[in-house]
C-alpha cells in the first residue's frame, strides 16, 4: 500500500470551491485527473503506479479535504460534466474520512496535482499516515 496526495481542480480553480470537491467524492465516489499538455507523466502514475488499496489525501493546496482508499483500476470516462466532474481519467474510491476543523493540520506540500509519498519520513507523509491511523 502506498500513500498519495492529489488536488482535484479544473483550470479555473478560483471558481471551484472545496465544497464541490466533497460533493464529487460523496456523489460519484471517484478521484481523477484532467487532460493537459505536460501531464502525461502524472496521468501515467495515476494509471500505472497507483493501486487498489492505496490511500490518498485529497486536498486543495495545503487544505485537506478528505482521505480516501482506491477501490478500482484507472479508466477513461469520455462523458464528463465540465461544471462538476470534469476529469476523464478516473479511479473509484471509498471515502474514509472528511477533514474536520478540529483536526487542526495542513498538508505541508501544497503544490502538485498528484504526488506519491515515496519518503514516509517527510512531514506530508507523516500527516497522511497519522490521519489514516485515526
Amino acid at each position: 500500500m502506498n500513500y498519495w496526495h492529489i488536488q482535484l481542480h479544473p483550470n479555473n480553480r478560483a471558481n471551484f470551491p472545496d465544497k464541490r470537491i466533497r460533493e464529487i467524492l460523496e456523489q460519484k465516489g471517484i478521484i481523477g485527473l484532467g487532460e493537459w499538455e505536460d501531464g502525461e507523466q502524472t496521468r501515467n502514475q495515476f494509471a500505472d503506479r497507483m493501486a487498489i488499496g492505496d490511500i490518498v489525501a485529497v486536498k486543495q493546496g495545503s487544505t485537506p479535504i478528505a482521505l480516501v482508499r482506491v477501490t478500482g483500476n484507472a479508466y477513461f470516462e469520455r462523458s464528463v460534466d465540465d461544471n462538476f466532474d470534469w476529469f476523464p481519467n478516473r479511479r473509484d474510491i471509498e471515502v474514509l474520512d472528511f477533514y474536520q476543523k478540529e483536526y487542526d493540520f495542513i498538508i505541508p506540500q501544497p503544490r502538485g496535482t498528484l504526488s506519491i509519498c515515496d519518503n514516509l519520513n517527510t512531514a506530508t507523509s507523516q500527516i497522511i499516515i497519522k490521519w489514516f491511523k485515526m
